[in-house]
């Protein structure tokens, strides 16, 4: 009695634990949704588009067939049509990128600033079954990246000086932080079904 109580419930969790097992496979197509934002909210378009991107090329690197769907959620649902194994959207996220502090370098004809720059990205990717558009997973990620780099140069004379921001550098915090969401991602994704 007690075995066949233990085996009944054995396959009462075990059951539900396979079929939600995400099962992403080597060959599989699997398409990036675009995402849908207000136009107050271009920030996180930006997020978006830049983790697709990474993500991408990161599932590719993994064996998928991995593509831009050129549609968004809403368009795939009104349209009904299914071309994919899986699509992923990539929903709002948040991004920031500041110095946490520098240093001026320089003499009385150039200088340069140096700071400590750090960017934070975060993002919210949803995995939906091809077939059936019924979620199947949610990854919550965020993460970080740091790096001494310059901010800032300038070139003068004795009364006049002029200083120019390089923002491009803070930029490359922001992708690589942005990156390494992709490559997580795409990590949890393919070895959900192994």
């Amino acid at each position: 009695m007690k075995r066949a109580l233990v085996t009944s419930l054995l396959l009462v969790v075990a059951v539900p634990a396979i079929a939600f097992k995400t099962t992403v496979r080597r060959g599989d197509r699997v398409a990036i949704l675009r995402t849908q934002i207000r136009d107050d909210y271009r920030g996180e378009e930006r997020v978006a588009n830049t983790v697709g991107l990474y993500l991408k090329r990161e599932l590719r690197q993994r064996g998928m067939d991995a593509f831009d769907a050129g549609i968004t959620l809403d368009d795939l649902l009104r349209e009904g049509k299914t071309d994919a194994d899986y699509y992923i959207e990539v929903v709002a996220g948040d991004a920031d990128s500041s110095p946490l502090g520098g240093l001026g370098i320089g003499n009385r004809n150039v200088g340069v600033d140096v700071a400590v720059v750090t960017a934070r990205v975060a993002a919210t990717l949803r995995l939906y079954d091809g077939r059936t558009l019924e979620l199947i997973d949610t990854l919550d990620l965020s993460r970080n990246s740091s790096a001494v780099m310059p901010t800032a140069i300038g070139v003068g004379r004795d009364h006049f000086s002029l200083w120019f921001a390089i923002p491009f550098m803070e930029g490359s915090r922001y992708r690589a932080a942005a990156r390494a969401i992709a490559q997580d991602a795409a990590a949890q994704i393919t070895t959900a079904g192994e």
